[in-house]
């Protein structure tokens, strides 16, 4: 075939294709800009202990509750209650008030709902539905990587629903009308979810597409070189002028594209859906809360096992400091990666973290260092850590707001960079070089991430979606001028 067989024909198969990622990518901008915002992103504070409040020893020993894996002191409209959670499989989270010791019917979906409430700040309107997901899927899709979550459907014209994560007290993310409608049509026709196939076989057919994507404009730029003399008019004479205007964008995202979707494939085959955690037990003799004299607000109290030892660590608001202080976040209120790119909220309060003993055993001091230190040993499947630490506080670079969890500390393997939420025992994320590369060609060449401080945020995508609608242009007159050819090849064959 000649080259321009080549062209007509391989520019065929990528044509519908690029129309499709080009015109939903489009939406990618507008669906960052329209995310719908919540009132607060910090937990509700947690109101201190009345003195004479029953021990969550004492609750345990009445409940004949011998171990939890979890225990965290909470704010429930009733005021303070522990939620723990017991060793038995698949047991549901229990909710005991902590001024009484009394058990807190379906505490969990208490729980949801007053969340969900406290952080899109609506107190009156009605909640239809509150449903546990435990799966990702089209409507709480991977990329919001928490799990398990609940979905709280508020009975609004905007058809708000809110995704809490029960055991961190965290906002997973806001999904209205307009937002789901938008993440349906990315999903669709951006991440192909039309079919109903496992993601290895949508993976297969995609991976074919871009290939055709990226040829296309190699094609045609050589056929450019040998005919650069010949003077075209109408649809060809614009096919070609932005065809070699955005030709450069088409091989980048793609190129790009496709390497995402392979590592994508290769990260979540065997992977457990949600972040993976480091196990721990709390014997409930052993506990010793009574111990806890704490007199104002906290954002948390969590119960915690380091070295044989058994710690509270509490979280209490704190003027910021030089760095003796973390700011907490939620840091994702999207869905499908189109929310909150980028840093942290410099406005973010500021928090104070302390570890207080169970015990009277010295030393009777643990830091967040120390803590992480010995989690990042558990969790690392890349050798063992070195033991100096960095802490991050503000989504960026690497750590974007799509990991989730904030304040954490990061510790370098040999060849692995781990990020620790020390708080609910969680590795956050493992950046090996690989995925560093796949990372930065991603940000750079598909999401343009480098020209937001050089021209602003709302520049950089008016410009994205000017080059996204030009590729759809030169994808329709490309189709046009097959379709003008078509009848003509046949005659002559």
């Amino acid at each position: 075939m000649t080259l321009m067989q080549w062209h007509r024909r391989v520019g065929i198969l990528a044509c519908g294709a690029l129309l499709l990622w080009s015109l939903s990518g489009a939406m990618h901008p507008l669906m960052s800009r329209y995310q719908p915002q919540p009132a607060v992103r910090t937990a509700p504070l947690v109101a201190p202990l009345a003195p004479d409040a029953p021990s969550l020893e004492e609750i345990l020993a009445r409940e004949s509750v011998p171990a939890l894996t979890e225990a965290r002191l909470l704010q429930l409209p009733y005021g303070p209650a522990w939620r723990v959670e017991t060793q038995a499989p698949k047991a549901a989270a229990r909710y005991f008030l902590a001024a009484n010791g009394e058990e807190v019917p379906d505490g969990e979906l208490r729980h949801a709902e007053f969340l969900a409430r406290h952080f899109l700040g609506d107190e009156d309107s009605a909640i239809t539905v509150i449903e546990r997901i435990e799966h990702f899927g089209e409507d709480y899709p991977y990329v919001n990587r928490l799990l398990p979550v609940h979905r709280a459907q508020f009975a609004r014209e905007d058809g708000m629903q809110v995704f809490v994560d029960t055991r961190q007290a965290l906002l997973a993310t806001l999904v209205d009308t307009r937002k789901a409608r938008m993440n349906w049509i990315f999903l669709t026709f951006h991440n192909w979810r039309f079919a109903e196939v496992k993601d290895g076989a949508r993976a297969a057919v995609a991976a074919l597409f871009l290939i055709a994507v990226l040829a296309t404009p190699l094609l045609g730029y050589r056929l450019y070189q040998r005919r650069r003399s010949l003077v075209l008019t109408g649809a060809r004479a614009w096919h070609r002028r932005l065809g070699l205007t955005v030709s450069v964008v088409v091989l980048l995202s793609s190129g790009s594209g496709l390497w995402h979707l392979m590592k994508g494939v290769q990260d979540r085959a065997g992977a457990p859906e949600g972040p993976r955690r480091a196990a721990q037990t709390l014997p409930a003799d052993t506990l010793n809360t009574r111990r806890l004299r704490l007199d104002e607000p906290m954002q948390s109290l969590v119960l915690l096992s380091h070295e044989g030892r058994f710690w509270a660590r509490v979280t209490t608001l704190a003027p910021k400091t030089d760095g003796t202080t973390h700011s907490h976040h939620d840091g994702n209120h999207g869905a499908e990666g189109h929310g909150g790119h980028g840093g942290g909220r410099s406005d973010a309060p500021a928090f104070e973290v302390r570890y207080l003993p169970l015990d009277d055993r010295q030393p009777a001091t643990l830091d967040e260092e120390r803590h992480a230190f010995a989690l990042a040993g558990q969790l690392s499947e890349r050798g063992a850590p070195e033991p100096t630490a960095t802490p991050i506080t503000m989504f960026g670079g690497e750590y974007g707001f799509i990991n989730k969890f904030l304040p954490v500390m990061r510790f370098q393997t040999a060849d692995t960079r781990l990020y620790v939420h020390a708080e609910t025992r969680t590795l956050a994320a493992a950046v090996d070089p690989a995925d560093y590369a796949e990372g930065w060609s991603f940000a750079q060449f598909h999401k343009w991430q480098a020209l937001e401080p050089l021209l602003g945020r709302w520049p950089r995508d008016l410009l994205q979606i000017g080059f996204a609608l030009a590729i759809a242009l030169v994808s329709l007159l490309g189709l046009v001028l097959f379709a003008r050819r078509a009848p003509v090849q046949a005659r002559k064959n």
